[in-house]
């Protein structure tokens, strides 16, 4: 009499990979001093009934489904051609846990905002584990509902995909589902642009460009007129704060740039030290010192003394700290300037002031005129001038002009205003 294997009901979850069944479900008893070689098992199928036919080769359990699944075997001697009974054994198959719905609120941020995941509608007695570095707390989390804060990795348009893998294990049986939820994150907006020194009626630029975002506003301290464009060019009139606020997808950064207005030096008088020789006087309280002097194109240096200067029109220059300019302008002739007027500048009137289309100067004959705008460019010159100058201002540009009058004795320099 063979007996019957040694078998052991077995169980999967659904879609495990099992294999043919092995000596870990069924095995053989090698009885009555025969050897574990004498002996083989015979399939005889599944199902409620055994099959009326054999295989030698061991079957291999389908978990595509779940369920219960009886299975038929013996165990054969080939050496005394006798066969043991047909007995059965139980494989199941259990199902996966329902994983239900997950959802990220909100689904689209900007890194560093927190995100709420959560899952409704899985099966009961069941527990849910979340594994993710970026979870708020503990990287390895339980629970229906845990919170995250996404990081951005790189991405085209400065958007990155964030994956949660949430798994759901059954447990009474311990299968285990998988269902993943997916966040966009957007790149942050990560610049800052540096405060600015501008001189007196300079024009600056502020770019807020680095920032790559999609939106920029724009307002001035001094006013509430909107501006728009990732940069802007202003000429502010005193030291104004710029702020800024910009947009890229769900981020937004705010930025403020102060923007200090330097006072330009002014050239109070060009004294004449000797025939060739002139003293550049600086107004104070204007410009920032320490400041150096140069005349015509030659380099700037600390001394505000010129020597062997030649007959003709010189222009003495002066900058300061910031690199605030102005310049006046002499007329030398014959080692004496070219002026002989020995009316004094006290006594010169301009007028109106401020001014639109025409500038009178009156009592300033034989004086050297020039008119300078805020940059210290010539806006206007005439040397000898008569007793009663007129001068047709209708095409100047609305703004500060210094007018330079000046003889071989006297130097004067009068600021007006065009509307």
């Amino acid at each position: 009499m063979v007996p019957v294997p040694i078998v052991n009901n077995m169980s999967y979850c659904m879609g495990a990979m099992s294999g043919q069944i092995d000596e870990s479900i069924v095995n053989v008893d090698p009885v009555g001093g025969y050897n574990r070689s004498d002996f083989e098992l015979r399939w005889y199928g599944a199902g409620v009934t055994p099959s009326n036919t054999y295989s030698i080769t061991a079957p291999t359990p389908i978990t595509t489904f779940a369920g219960i699944t009886t299975y038929w075997v013996s165990q054969y001697n080939k050496v005394t051609a006798e066969e043991s009974d047909i007995i059965s054994f139980e494989i199941t198959v259990y199902p996966l846990p329902i994983t239900g719905q997950i959802t990220a609120t909100p689904a689209v941020i900007c890194e560093g905002t927190t995100v709420e995941l959560q899952v409704t509608g899985h099966s009961s007695d069941v527990t849910l584990t979340w594994n993710d570095n970026t979870l708020v707390g503990n990287s390895i989390q339980t629970g229906t509902t845990v919170q995250a804060r996404p990081v951005y990795t790189g991405g085209s348009n400065h958007r990155s995909t964030c994956t949660y893998t949430v798994t759901i294990i059954s447990n009474n049986v311990g299968c285990a589902s998988t269902n993943t939820v997916q966040v966009e994150v957007d790149e942050p907006l990560n610049a800052q642009m540096e405060d600015k020194n501008i001189c007196e009626g300079d024009r600056v630029t502020l770019d807020a460009s680095p920032y790559q975002a999609t939106s920029y506003v724009w307002v001035a301290s001094t006013d509430i007129a909107l501006r728009y464009g990732s940069t802007l060019s202003e000429r502010p009139e005193a030291t104004t704060t710029y702020y800024v606020a910009m947009e890229r997808g769900e981020c937004t950064a705010n930025d403020e740039i102060i923007v200090t207005v330097n006072s330009n030096p002014r050239i109070l008088r060009i004294d004449s030290i000797d025939v060739k020789a002139r003293e550049i006087i600086a107004m104070e309280g204007f410009g920032t010192p320490p400041f150096i002097y140069a005349v015509d194109d030659q380099p700037f240096d600390f001394d505000p003394f010129k020597y062997d200067l030649l007959s003709g029109m010189h222009t003495f220059r002066v900058i300061d700290l910031y690199g605030c300019q102005s310049q006046a302008y002499v007329y030398v002739m014959g080692g004496t300037e070219s002026s002989n007027s020995s009316v004094p500048v006290s006594v010169i009137k301009t007028y109106p002031n401020p001014f639109t289309d025409k500038l009178k100067i009156e009592k300033a004959a034989n004086y050297h005129l020039t008119v300078t705008n805020m940059q210290g460019r010539i806006q206007y010159q005439r040397a000898n001038l008569t007793d009663n100058e007129t001068i047709l201002t209708s095409g100047w540009v609305a703004g500060t002009y210094f007018i330079t009058i000046s003889s071989q004795d006297n130097h004067i320099v009068k600021k007006v205003v065009k509307y």
